[in-house]
């Protein structure tokens, strides 16, 4: 063989090695493309990105690197950061809690206050009750009964005076009684205040008006709001407002 063949050869060869892998830039008017850069690394849980770092430029072909990796994509999981956390927290957290809470606040405070609870008729059946929280707005408290003996033509709803104590259940818009020792068993403990409405005038000096339903589902009741002056301060006496 012709030693200058084999030289050539040789030659040719160790230049396309060379060129596979990587070599140096080519001349502007032919350039070679350098290979991909490697893609960037994923990272979403812990801080939220959504697109990872670009990929490292390739090594020889164009002067000016091979393209930038494609980003990484968000980690399954991953928060979107602090601001969307909380609002996810939110949304899927009890969102009517808040509007609940308050709710059953404004209705402890309407019922904080003096009370005539009952029915009218040929005979009426009405008795007292001041409803206090222990601190205000608390969901529990005193209730002072005050039997009624002495109301016009009265035949007390409660036959028995005293301090017993109160809180709110479940059912919205009710309250349950918890009664002196002194009252006889068989009363009723949990009644809903609903609606509330405005008084017409009777009983004389009622602020406020309330069907009343006992929880048995009994047929329902009356409530009257009257101011603090209407009850003695230790509720042994009340001025008679069905006169």
């Amino acid at each position: 063989m012709n030693p200058a063949s084999i030289v050539f050869g040789v030659g040719l060869a160790a230049s396309m090695l060379w060129l596979g892998c990587g070599g140096v830039a080519e001349s502007d008017s032919n350039p070679a493309p350098g290979t991909g850069g490697s893609a960037g690394s994923a990272a979403g849980a812990g801080g939220g990105n959504v697109s990872g770092a670009g990929g490292q430029a390739g090594t020889g072909g164009q002067p000016s690197g091979g393209s930038a990796g494609a980003g990484g994509s968000a980690a399954a999981g991953g928060d979107a950061g602090v601001a969307d956390a909380s609002y996810d927290v939110i949304e899927s957290g009890p969102a009517d809690a808040p509007t609940d809470v308050d709710q059953i606040t404004a209705f402890v405070y309407q019922m904080n206050g003096i009370w005539l609870v009952g029915w009218g008729g040929g005979m009426n059946h009405y008795s007292w009750v001041r409803i206090t929280s222990d601190q205000p707005g608390s969901w529990g408290g005193k209730a002072d009964f005050l039997a009624g003996d002495d109301l016009v033509a009265n035949a007390p709803y409660w036959p028995c005076s005293g301090q017993g104590t109160w809180n709110i259940p479940a059912k919205p818009y009710s309250i349950i009684f918890m009664f002196p020792s002194s009252c006889p068993s068989g009363l009723e403990f949990e009644y809903t205040f609903d609606p509330f409405t405005t008084p017409s005038g009777y009983p004389k000096g009622a602020i406020l008006a309330a069907t009343v339903t006992p929880l048995s589902g009994g047929s329902p009741i009356e409530g009257y709001k009257f101011p603090d002056s209407q009850c003695a301060a230790d509720m042994s006496s009340c001025v008679d407002p069905l006169k």
